[in-house]
C-alpha cells in the first residue's frame, strides 16, 4: 500500500469516527430533550419503571443528570431533536432543514438564520465538511 493510500484510509476512519460522534450527540440531545419532558411533567418514575430501552437510558441519564452541580441549567442548554438543537446553550440548525422551513413558512425567521450559522460557516471555511464530515445521513 502507498503513502498516499494510508493517508486517504487514515483520513476515511477519522472521517467516520466524526460521523458516529456526531451521530451518538444528535441521539443523545434527543434522549437528554424526552428526558428533561417526562422530569417537568414528573412522569419519569413512572417511565423508568415501564422499563425497556427507553427505561433505561432514562435511568442512565437521571444518574448523571442527578450527580451535576445545576441540573435545570445543563437540561435547559441541551435539548432538540435531530436536525436543530441547543447544544450547551449554542442554537444549531441543519441547513437544508432549515431551508426547507424558510421555503414551507415564506418567512425568514431570524433565530433560525442565525442557528445555521455555524454550519454553513465551517462549510465556507473547510469546504464539504458539514455534509461529508458531521451530517449522519451518509453514514446511515
Amino acid at each position: 500500500m502507498t503513502r498516499h493510500q494510508l493517508r486517504h484510509l487514515g483520513v476515511q476512519g477519522l472521517r467516520h469516527l466524526t460521523q458516529v460522534i456526531a451521530l451518538a450527540v444528535m441521539v443523545s440531545v434527543v434522549y437528554l430533550s424526552l428526558y428533561a419532558h417526562f422530569r417537568a411533567a414528573r412522569a419519569l418514575e413512572d417511565e423508568v419503571a415501564a422499563g425497556g430501552t427507553r427505561g433505561a437510558v432514562l435511568s442512565q441519564i437521571d444518574r448523571f443528570v442527578s450527580e451535576l452541580d445545576k441540573p435545570q441549567e445543563f437540561l435547559d442548554g441541551t435539548k432538540g431533536t435531530v436536525w436543530s438543537m441547543r447544544l450547551l446553550g449554542v442554537e444549531l440548525t441543519d441547513p437544508l432543514a432549515a431551508a426547507e422551513a424558510t421555503a414551507a413558512s415564506r418567512t425568514l425567521y431570524l433565530p433560525l438564520f442565525l442557528s445555521i450559522l455555524i454550519p454553513v460557516a465551517l462549510t465556507l471555511l473547510l469546504g464539504r465538511v458539514f455534509c461529508s464530515w458531521v451530517c449522519p445521513a451518509g453514514l446511515l
